[in-house]
Formats: structure tokens, sequence, C-alpha cells
């Protein structure tokens, strides 16, 4: 009953936008539009909030309110994760091809 479609598509969009967010901030230079385009633009539109609203209020409408409570608290659970293990991959990432730059530059 619960969406799962949609509730995989928002918990990789929250992921995806932590892990680029982070490793545009803490490491990598990206130029401010193109940071906008992906995540604004292209990720906005991958994930919808609006959908997971719909489909809970479908949901209730067909008398079937734990699914939807269920729902609810699975895509924010879950998008959460994503979204904190987004942060530590890209801070991981990012701190591991700082320290080899860093090494590199080194041996030169």
């Amino acid at each position: 009953m619960i969406p799962v479609n949609t509730l995989f598509i928002n918990v990789t969009g929250s992921f995806l936008l932590a892990l680029i967010t982070t490793a545009a901030l803490e490491g990598f230079k990206i130029s401010t539009d193109l940071k906008l385009g992906i995540c604004t633009g292209f990720l906005g539109a991958y994930t919808t909030f609006s959908t997971l609203c719909k489909e809970s209020s479908e949901l209730i409408y067909k008398s079937h309110s734990l699914y939807s409570l269920t729902y609810i608290l699975y895509s924010a659970f879950l998008g959460l994760t994503a979204a904190y293990l987004g942060v530590i991959i890209a801070r991981t990432a990012v701190s591991k091809l700082y320290n080899r730059t860093v090494e590199n530059l080194g041996e030169n």
C-alpha cells in the first residue's frame, strides 16, 4: 500500500542532494549556477514533496491512515538517514582527495 516508488525517489534524492552540496561546500569548486541547477533544478524535479503529500492524503481518504502515517514516517526517517550518509560519504571523499593532492604536491 505504501508508494514505494516515490519513497525510493525521495530517499535517493535526499542522498544525492546532501552528497553534492557537501562536496561543493567542503572541497570541490563548483560554480553557484551549476550547483543551483543540479540541486534545485534536477534534484528538485527528481524528488517531490508534493507527491508525498498527495499520496498520503489519498491513503487517508481511502481509510488507510496507518499506511499514510507509516509512509510519512518512513519518508522522513529514511530521507534524513540518506542525507546523513551523503554528508559522511562526501566528507570522506573530499578528505581523501585533499590528502592525496597534498601528498602529490609534496613529492614534486
